[in-house]
């Protein structure tokens, strides 16, 4: 296993090195739909943090990489690096992690490396639209093997570069994850990468539908209720796209009914999450109980963080025996960083949709048709931040949030024009 995984290592390091530049992006991309997270070339080096890495070596010495202070989000990553560096003097090394402050700057490579790398590489709609392409031929290898694991009952395929070859079922359903930590991100990710691809309908019809089929495919393989939640909140968001100009009026009717909900609900509007079960095996119990455990006890974690959550839940895992489940991925930044990190991410989406809202108006105004993609892009955002709450990115799914924060992030620099065409929306000089 080992030389399979010095081959693909080189091999794409190789790819980082010599691609063309509007091509770049694509060997994180393998890296993130093909190889496990947990298998390390070298120690605390996976496939992941080498190839991140010689990316950015490469967006320096080209020219291209992308970092200021005046850009909120760039500097909200940094924060984000800083504060979970800090919070390093508050914990003491676990039977899941020996050194907290080596885990950390894993943490900061893997993350903070994602989001640099992609706004490098992916900073315009020409890169997003080849991105688009990229990831709807990408996936289809990895469609077809979790389709033949769920169909068949065979072994999971991507065992050969060290994921789990065991099958695992779950109430007489088989849940194929392919590459990734357990069958729920592997489902969610086709169902996150589905709005992505939706920006091809229009020009590249043929190119997005095998992208959708290789989204279902995993969707319908991954036998988890996560991912369906995850594609119906998406596919919400898309079918507003007629209501667009009335989005404030909806927002604030959302909130308000919301709202009314949890005064008139026994239990807070959170256990929405426990009575939705689309595969009969969902655990939205244990999803919603988590928000009320980390509430109860706030004053173990909120100020850096804590090592320890077993007695917030019943049961626990295997794999860290300290911690219970944390299946939310808000709470889990406050597990390892506390209320200032957890803060950070949400102000990460806060500034994410406000980035957002400029360029929707400027090309609504221009009548392009480029006004679909940045639907599409906010779309993506809108369903991250509500899987957050039912999942923790603790694998290499990590890589897809952050590229899009990344390229909503270079959405500032933008020169828009009232041109139907996707690629003629360029970039212009950076002015802060």
């Amino acid at each position: 296993m080992y030389t399979s995984l010095l081959i693909i290592t080189t091999a794409l390091v190789a790819a980082q090195i010599y691609l063309p530049k509007r091509l770049a992006f694509l060997p994180l991309i393998i890296v993130a739909l093909h190889t496990n997270y947990n298998e390390q070339v070298i120690p605390s080096f996976t496939i992941a943090r080498i190839i991140i890495i010689v990316g950015l070596f490469r967006a320096v010495f080209s020219g291209q990489f992308r970092c200021s202070m005046r850009n909120p989000i760039d500097l909200l990553m940094v924060l984000w690096a800083t504060f979970l560096l800090i919070s390093t003097i508050s914990h003491e090394p676990t039977i899941s992690h020996s050194n907290p402050f080596i885990n950390r700057v894993r943490l900061v490579i893997d993350i903070c490396g994602s989001f640099f790398y992609a706004k490098a590489y992916i900073r315009n709609f020409s890169d997003l639209k080849r991105l688009a392409i990229a990831i709807s031929i990408t996936l289809v290898p990895l469609a077809l093997a979790m389709g033949y694991t769920k169909l068949t009952g065979g072994s999971n395929i991507y065992s050969f570069i060290g994921a789990d070859a065991s099958l695992l079922v779950r109430n007489g359903s088989i849940r194929a994850f392919g590459p990734f930590g357990n069958a729920i991100l592997a489902g969610t990710v086709g169902s996150l990468l589905m709005p992505l691809i939706l920006i091809l309908w229009k020009k590249q019809k043929k190119v997005a539908l095998i992208g959708i089929f290789s989204c279902f495919t995993m969707i319908f393989s991954s036998g988890s209720s996560t991912p369906i939640g995850a594609l119906l909140i998406a596919l919400f968001a898309l079918s507003l796209w007629r209501y667009r100009q009335h989005m404030k009026g909806i927002v604030i009717s959302g909130i308000t009914l919301l709202i009314l909900m949890d005064l008139v609900k026994e239990r807070p509007i959170w256990y929405l999450m426990a009575i939705t079960d689309f595969t009969g095996s969902s655990t939205g119990y244990h999803r919603a109980k988590l928000i009320d455990q980390a509430i109860l006890y706030f004053d173990e974690w909120w100020f850096f963080g804590t090592d320890y959550t077993r007695h917030w839940m019943p049961y626990g895992l295997a794999s860290m025996p300290e911690h219970a489940d944390i299946t939310n991925y808000y709470i889990h930044m406050g597990v390892i960083g506390g209320l200032p990190l957890m803060l950070i991410v949400l102000a990460l989406i806060w500034k994410g949709f406000a980035a957002i809202k400029p360029p929707l108006k400027r090309l609504r105004l221009l009548g392009s048709e480029n006004e679909f993609g940045i639907w599409c892009i906010g779309c993506l955002l809108f369903t991250h931040t509500l899987t957050c709450l039912t999942i923790s990115y603790y694998d290499q799914s990590y890589i897809f949030f952050y590229l899009l924060l990344a390229f909503i992030s270079n959405l500032k620099d933008l020169r828009l024009e009232p041109d139907s065409e996707l690629e003629s929306i360029s970039t212009s000089p950076i002015r802060y």
